[in-house]
């Protein structure tokens, strides 16, 4: 389903706060709460920090021997903490437990353009995804941690079923994202950048689901929308831990 507005024929609303997703039967999390920084193990100090810096455009903002700290350009809040482990072995692709990705989330739809281009030039493959509520750029890292860059299409246009959030994974709009970039140049990743939401791999979903939903509230997503979404968990089958 790719259109949002056809609310008659098939049943959609408009997905105001409070509307969709499961309300939790205890606590609730504020609504104003945000992701901090992504703290990640990775092997090489030095080749990821040209990754994060080149390709993902964020920049160093502190650097202590193994331990290493990034932000936006033109803001002093951390979004990723990288530290060393020599010897750390590359993530599986889907095949843990834990991270399956972080998400970077921009703050308009002409910055997600200008990083579309950015890669482009830097011949960077990268998937895509339009989610109807988001439209979304998928990357793996050196140690083939999963990262998604972001933006949101404006809360007015998001639409329910019931309970249930509209989402889909449909078709990237690049050319549309690109003209979207104007004639601006990507400088790296803007100020208003944030750590939208991160994405887990578990082995028995319906306990992950308790948990986050009832435990941390993280699941209600009608007062958090995407800026705490652990809402997409993953099931793994028989799923082992990881080694380290």
């Amino acid at each position: 389903m790719t259109e949002a507005n056809t609310d008659s024929a098939d049943g959609a609303e408009p997905a105001v706060p409070g509307s969709y997703g499961r309300a939790p039967r205890g606590y609730r999390l504020p609504e104003d709460i945000r992701l901090g920084p992504v703290r990640l193990q990775i092997a090489d100090l030095n080749r990821s920090l040209a990754f994060y810096q080149t390709t993902l455009g964020l920049r160093v903002l502190l650097r202590d021997g193994s331990r290493a700290v990034l932000g936006a350009h033109e803001s002093d809040t951390a979004l990723v903490m990288l530290h060393e482990r020599p010897g750390a072995r590359a993530a599986p692709k889907r095949s843990r437990l834990g991270l399956f990705h972080f998400a970077i989330l921009l703050p308009d739809r002409p910055s997600l353009g200008r990083f579309v281009r950015h890669l482009a030039e830097l011949g960077v493959a990268a998937g895509a995804a339009d989610h109807l509520v988001s439209e979304s750029l998928y990357l793996q890292d050196p140690d083939n941690l999963g990262i998604e860059v972001y933006a949101d299409r404006p809360r007015s246009t998001w639409r329910r079923v019931g309970r249930q959030l509209m989402m889909a994974t449909d078709p990237l709009d690049v050319r549309g994202l690109e003209r979207a970039a104007g004639a601006i140049a990507w400088t790296g990743m803007p100020r208003g950048t944030v750590i939208g939401h991160v994405h887990l791999h578990v082995g028995d979903l319906p306990m992950a689901s308790d948990f986050f939903g009832d435990a941390t509230d993280a699941i209600h997503s009608g007062s958090l929308g995407t800026r705490l979404r652990v809402s997409g968990v993953q099931a793994g089958s028989r799923t082992p831990p990881p080694p380290w």
